[in-house]
């Protein structure tokens, strides 16, 4: 007996002036989609290339609910606090370039992430939401299969972790960094919950750009 398989889309907001001004972007601060960024969702939405979805997750900031009321008009959206940003704390609003010089930012670049932002959320809380994330997608799927497709609408760095902790290091898509208003597809199955297939989402165009993240 084949098992039944659920799909997961986790796609990012669109882009904001801070992303293109290569500005730490965490859950602080916020701002409106780039025009540019607006017409890219519209424009898929209108050609039919947005996955169809039975549900809609998304995180409470402004940037990513103005993106899935883009990509999914009309839709009931479910906030989750667990979908948002890291909280960078003292750095929200800070050009890459200039913390770069500085020794707390370094220290937390060279150790991916793991020391805490002054004023910030720590690594460990910021992990944890994300292994919630995973836990309940888990249970929609055993409670309410009919609930899937789940379109999940947030962040690079959570997309980035969640496809870390889904996907073998050796994948292609491992860590992945999504372009603005990009993201993945995930095909599961559960008893055990397995990741069977990760592709990109939106191949067929060009996003506006690959908005680096503190690594870059």
């Amino acid at each position: 007996m084949t098992k039944e398989r659920f799909t997961v889309y986790a796609i990012r907001h669109g882009l904001t002036h801070r992303n293109l001004n290569h500005e730490i972007l965490g859950s602080k601060l916020c701002s409106e989609l780039l025009d540019e960024s607006v017409a890219l969702i519209k424009g898929r939405e209108e050609r039919g290339i947005v996955p169809k979805v039975s549900s809609l997750w998304c995180s409470p900031l402004m940037r990513a609910v103005t993106t899935a009321k883009l990509y999914f008009p009309g839709m009931d959206i479910e906030l989750k606090d667990s979908l948002a940003e890291r909280d960078f704390g003292e750095w929200d609003g800070r050009p890459v370039a200039e913390l770069k010089t500085e020794s707390e930012f370094i220290i937390f670049a060279e150790t991916n992430g793991r020391t805490r932002p002054p004023g910030g959320e720590t690594y460990d809380d910021y992990q944890e939401r994300m292994k919630r994330t995973i836990t309940d997608i888990k249970s929609l799927a055993q409670k309410s299969p009919d609930s899937f497709p789940l379109a999940m609408i947030f962040h690079t760095g959570p997309i980035r972790s969640l496809s870390e902790y889904l996907l073998p290091e050796d994948h292609a898509l491992f860590r992945y960094l999504s372009p603005g208003a990009g993201g993945l597809k995930f095909d599961f199955t559960l008893d055990p919950f397995t990741v069977i297939k990760a592709s990109e989402l939106f191949t067929d165009d060009t996003p506006i750009e690959k908005t680096p993240l503190w690594q870059d």
